[in-house]
């Protein structure tokens, strides 16, 4: 996880570019950012649209209960999931664990926040990305 691309989406928040409250993740040491899909569309694409994101890249997702966590050992589970933002949480395999937040309007928040911690190596809401055709 590149600390780089955390200390420029932090920059950003604070000089007002984008506010705190502005949908984004990190991917692959990347910032995606997201914005609520175009309602404005046909009346057959408005129905499927409730609820969907568009990635800067024109992807469409949906998120999906909790966030996936990456730690550096499954033992620090404990010590970095012990806070009141969190509900509860469980084992996926090995290191990887799925953090499901009491507050879950807060997904993206958290997910950032577990990005702080030297005992996590990746933290990402849980996303569903729209099939597409090729």
């Amino acid at each position: 996880m590149s600390v780089k691309k955390i200390v420029i989406a932090a920059i950003l928040i604070f000089s007002g570019i984008i506010s705190a409250e502005e949908l984004f993740f990190i991917e692959r040491g990347d910032t995606v950012f997201l914005r609520p899909e175009n309602l404005a569309r046909s009346a057959t694409t408005a129905d499927k649209s409730d609820g969907w994101l568009i990635t800067q890249d024109g992807f469409r997702v949906k998120t999906a209960e909790g966030i996936i966590v990456e730690l550096r050992n499954s033992s620090f589970a404990q010590r970095v999931f012990s806070i009141p933002e969190v509900k509860r949480y469980e084992r996926l395999s090995g290191n990887i664990f799925l953090v499901i937040p009491a507050d879950p309007n807060r997904q993206f928040e958290l997910s950032r926040q577990f990005l702080e911690s030297e005992f996590v190596l990746l933290s990402t809401p849980n996303l569903i990305r729209e099939r597409r055709r090729r």
